[in-house]
């Protein structure tokens, strides 16, 4: 059976609408994807919301993300990245988040296995996802015939250190938690670009924000664009495909 995955990430919203970061003006670059899926993507399985959903932390942000995600309710996923606060996601999609401890998740659609990694550590912003959730995804690895994976923080470099040394700092142990499992790949965001690579036997990708775009391999922070990108995943057995989606039409 195919399935079809989006992946929205790095959302960086304001508690108000209009304003912007670094430029962009953030809740009309999510309204532009949220409409392109509606519009290009369908059918689709499930959206995931990969972290960095709100820029300040503000329960207002989360309120109103919930809001625009009514339309595909029952079919999409949060997880946290580093610039969120843990207590205000599980506030707004108590529905989602455990009450406490990792804000991870399981969801099975048909044969395939999606689960959602918290990589963040607060108040840091590199990444870990710690034994105890290691722990877990280890059992799930092993009642699940094939599974693909999200998290926030990626396990590869990009080529750029002041975001390449931001990887888990617990990277070994998911190396030596997901090797030889049954995990297609693992898609993560927190570096504002596309990457790939494979970890443990498996591949990697990162995917561009929804806010604004790094470029590639600079010694500091450049913004390269300010309109958003998304990510499909097509998975079919133990085939699939992705792709990285404009919603001005280039994909």
């Amino acid at each position: 059976m195919a399935h079809r995955i989006v992946q929205l990430t790095d959302l960086h919203l304001c508690a108000e609408d209009g304003r912007t970061v670094h430029g962009s003006d953030v809740w009309h670059n999510l309204r532009c994807a949220l409409a392109d899926v509606a519009a290009r993507q369908q059918p689709f399985d499930l959206l995931v919301l990969s972290g960095d959903l709100a820029n300040q932390r503000h329960p207002a942000s989360y309120a109103r993300l919930r809001g625009l995600l009514e339309p595909f309710a029952g079919r999409y996923r949060v997880l946290p990245g580093n610039h969120d606060s843990r207590r205000l996601l599980r506030a707004a999609f108590a529905d989602q988040v455990p009450p406490d401890g990792d804000a991870c998740f399981r969801t099975e659609l048909g044969d395939l296995t999606v689960l959602g990694l918290d990589s963040v550590r607060r108040p840091f912003v590199h990444g870990r996802f710690g034994h105890r959730q290691l722990e877990w995804l280890a059992r799930q690895l092993r009642s699940c015939t094939r599974a693909v994976a999200f998290a926030h923080h990626p396990p590869i470099r990009v080529g750029t250190w002041w975001l390449d040394k931001d990887r888990p700092r617990d990277r070994l142990a998911l190396q030596r938690c997901i090797a030889g499992a049954p995990l297609l790949a693992l898609f993560t965001g927190h570096v504002h670009q596309e990457a790939s690579g494979a970890f443990a036997g498996v591949p990697v990708w990162t995917t561009p924000a929804v806010a604004y775009q790094f470029a590639a391999r600079r010694p500091w922070p450049v913004i390269a664009a300010r309109t958003p990108r998304y990510r499909v995943i097509d998975v079919d057995g133990a085939q699939w495909t992705t792709r990285v989606v404009d919603p001005a039409g280039a994909s």
